[in-house]
């Protein structure tokens, strides 16, 4: 959504112009090409959900059936993405399963089926079911609901583990199977994940999201995602054994994201100096206004009060009464100071 009034990027602009050229192919006696036909008919959507869980203590999992796996540090999160069913990370890429498991391991081999074990019936691998996106507060806040689908007691306690841990962050992306790059070639066999990026860590939230914005203009909106956390799950069981899981995730939008904003920078005028013998704190030195405030804070050493009128009234005043000269030393120019004891005698008393 813009709501800022500003043109959406030259790569979105050049794959709608692209896009329009294929979908009005064919007419005026025009015939289409193997390339478009093959774009117009077999293009899809795709999905994946990685797990940022790192397993220290495989002793501290509460689980069981994860416990006997022995999959510590990120193993467990490479082997169990959700992404065409379920997909394992190896040498950077995603390697979907195929066949049966016939050796009736937990873990499953590399068969679709048979995660779990077999010990009622071979069940096919869990998965993603849908997603949904939306965009609340004029894009300020991202929030998805991701439905999955468990077959059997194993393949649920894998997905509590890695994807229904409230406060844990997870990577979501979506895209098209298939599209036209920027040089008007079709593109039919994607690998736009940054599941390399995310699963191997070493980066931070600015960082990820600046990857995430360029990947986006990279593949000419034909890949979205999201670095979001878990704010709920839900789930129920079925007779047939299986389960039905809900996973909600809520990350901050791309609107909040890019709005500019001026903001003080510390070490301008009130500046706490290591020749005072103050203590080190995390509040000093981080804008004019927080040192101001951390300086008045140590010098006189104000207690709290509690919250009634007659309280707020005699706090203002012994804010009031404060002879800043006290503090003079630690600020750089003193017409700043007279500045703030104007302020400060000119202000009338607040009104209950």
């Amino acid at each position: 959504m813009n709501i800022f009034g500003e043109g959406l990027p030259k790569e979105i602009i050049d794959q709608i112009n692209t896009r329009q050229k294929a979908y009005g192919s064919g007419y005026n006696g025009a015939s289409r090409t193997p390339e478009e036909i093959t774009y117009l008919n077999a293009n899809t959507s795709w999905c994946k959900l990685i797990s940022s869980v790192n397993i220290k203590d495989i002793n501290s999992i509460n689980s069981p059936t994860v416990k006997s796996l022995d999959l510590k540090d990120d193993t467990l999160a490479k082997k169990f993405m959700l992404f065409n069913g379920t997909s394992e990370y190896i040498d950077g890429l995603s390697k979907d399963r195929g066949g049966i498991n016939l050796d009736k391991s937990l873990i499953g081999g590399t068969g679709a089926y048979g995660i779990g074990g077999t010990d009622f019936g071979i069940k096919p691998m869990m998965g993603i079911q849908s997603i949904s996106i939306t965009h609340e507060n004029r894009g300020s806040l991202r929030r998805a609901t991701v439905k999955a689908k468990a077959y059997n007691k194993a393949q649920f306690e894998i997905i509590d583990i890695l994807y229904m841990r409230l406060g844990f962050s997870v990577l979501l992306e979506w895209g098209n199977s298939m599209y036209y790059k920027k040089d008007g070639t079709l593109e039919t066999n994607p690998h736009d994940s940054l599941d390399n990026k995310f699963i191997n860590g070493g980066f931070n939230y600015d960082e990820m999201l600046k990857a995430i914005h360029q990947q986006r203009l990279d593949t000419a909106g034909n890949y979205d995602a999201m670095f979001a956390k878990v704010s709920n799950f839900s789930w129920s069981f079925h007779k047939d054994g299986s389960y039905d899981i809900t996973i909600n995730l809520v990350s901050i939008g791309d609107i909040i994201e890019s709005l500019k904003v001026n903001i003080l920078e510390g070490n301008a005028l009130f500046n706490v100096p290591k020749s005072s013998g103050l203590p080190t704190d995390p509040n000093s030195n981080k804008s004019n206004i927080e040192n101001f405030l951390y300086l008045i804070k140590t010098q006189f050493n104000i207690p709290p009060q509690k919250k009634d009128e007659k309280n707020d009234q005699n706090l203002y005043m012994s804010v009031k009464d404060i002879d800043l000269e006290k503090i003079g030393n630690y600020v750089t120019e003193q017409k700043d100071i007279e500045q703030i004891q104007t302020k400060i005698n000119s202000s009338s008393e607040p009104k209950y």
